[in-house]
């Protein structure tokens, strides 16, 4: 409808009308779809919110997810470490006692109390290793079948 066809004394009392209560003539006209507009931006908010909030979530999870690995993996390395500690500290104290037992007073081979020295040294190295690896198996004892895996 353009501006010929409306009718002069309708125009003119338009123009001679405030804005307000232009408004309040048009309203009518206007509320339902602004109330349609305003329900389709809810909607629209409320799916983007959602979406975000999945999106979030997700994000959360794998996060988690990546920790929990990282700890899992740690937790193995540490029992790995301890495993290590403890079989190191068995083979020395095995070696200690062969070079206790092995040597022959006319060598110029340790002393006997060196030797003495180090078997004890190894036999307590050993018996610290164990005890921490035991430690180590009653806190974490899923720890122990990754390790052995």
């Amino acid at each position: 409808m353009s501006n010929r066809d409306v009718p002069l004394d309708r125009l003119a009392g338009e123009l001679s009308m405030t804005p307000a209560a232009l408004a309040e003539q048009y309203a009518d006209r206007l509320r339902v779809p602004r109330q349609v507009a305003e329900m389709v931006r809810s909607l629209v908010f409320a799916e983007r919110a959602a979406e975000a909030e999945r999106v979030a979530t997700a994000e959360a999870q794998a996060a988690a997810e990546r920790q929990r690995e990282r700890d899992r993996a740690r937790v193995l390395g540490r029992g790995r470490q301890l495993e290590e500690n403890v079989q190191n500290a068995k083979e020395q104290y095995a070696l200690a006692l062969r070079m206790r037992d092995d040597r022959a007073p006319s060598t110029d081979g340790p002393s006997e109390e060196t030797a003495a020295y180090w078997v004890e040294y190894w036999s307590a190295e050993y018996d610290r290793a164990k005890a921490e690896l035991d430690a180590f198996v009653a806190e974490h004892p899923a720890a122990v079948e990754g390790v052995a895996a």
